[in-house]
């Protein structure tokens, strides 16, 4: 920290970040993804404009969770947190969106950042935030089953720019890691970051979430498959068997028959 409060000395050195209040250098471009999943799901339906005219709107938000042993922090900052404020939408025509998903709208973008609390504008705490923009279709889809009440827990592999410790460049998924926010630049506060999903998916409160259980088990359970013996196989098996057994006989016999030859033929 500097002598002014609340500001971050940083520099970028070498495609690293490097923090003065901090021992070790980030880095971007770690090889595992962050696994968020939400819980406590509820939708908000209503109207904007749009291009001036006036479309239906709808997101569907939860309480989001940092999974296995991550979380979640702000480079130069202390403390770290697995809680994370959840929503997801549909794309819509948002300027901001344009550099981070395609022409066609088809990518699964997801954007993290930190609100600091300011009584003001009713942010009394501060937190994390998760906002996941899909397909139209994609959304049309998991409204349809939310209703149903098919939908209680959302997950998702997210590949994004994010910061981790340079240290933490090769952890395994079954080690645990920090996943950081980088400074803005003018180092009083911290930037959002942006990225795409690799996975989504959606379960019910009867179902657990197929992500979830890879993640936590990656050996999946397989059931034995029970084979009823067939009384004609099991015939022709013995069979077979048994002809290799005479064919391995018969080898040896001219093996030894041919060895014998060869020395009555030397002995005259």
């Amino acid at each position: 920290m500097t002598a002014e409060k609340n500001k971050v000395e940083f520099q970028i050195i070498n495609q690293r970040l490097v923090v003065s209040t901090e021992k070790h250098p980030f880095m971007q471009g770690a090889v595992r993804s962050l696994l968020l999943e939400a819980t406590e799901l509820h939708i908000a339906r209503g109207y904007r404009a749009d291009d001036g005219k006036l479309v239906k709107s709808s997101r569907i938000s939860g309480a989001g969770r940092v999974s296995r042993g991550d979380s979640i922090g702000r480079a130069g900052w202390k403390g770290s947190t697995k809680d994370i404020s959840f929503s997801i939408r549909a794309h819509s025509s948002d300027v901001f969106l344009a550099p981070h998903s395609s022409a066609e709208n088809t990518d699964l973008v997801i954007v993290i950042g930190f609100i600091d609390k300011d009584p003001e504008i009713s942010f009394k705490d501060s937190h994390y935030f998760a906002e996941v923009y899909v397909p139209p279709a994609i959304y049309q889809e998991l409204v349809a089953d939310y209703d149903a009440g098919l939908v209680s827990r959302i997950s998702l592999f997210a590949n994004t720019n994010m910061w981790i410790h340079e240290f933490d460049e090769h952890t395994p998924p079954s080690g645990w890691i920090t996943w950081y926010l980088g400074p803005e630049r003018n180092g009083r506060s911290s930037e959002t970051a942006h990225g795409t999903l690799s996975s989504l998916s959606w379960s019910g409160a009867d179902g657990e979430s197929a992500i979830a259980k890879a993640a936590d088990s990656p050996l999946d359970e397989v059931t034995p498959e029970v084979v009823i013996p067939d009384p004609m196989i099991e015939a022709e098996g013995r069979k077979l068997v048994e002809l290799k057994q005479l064919n391995r006989v018969l080898r040896y016999g001219l093996g030894a028959i041919a060895l014998l030859l060869l020395v009555l033929v030397f002995r005259v």
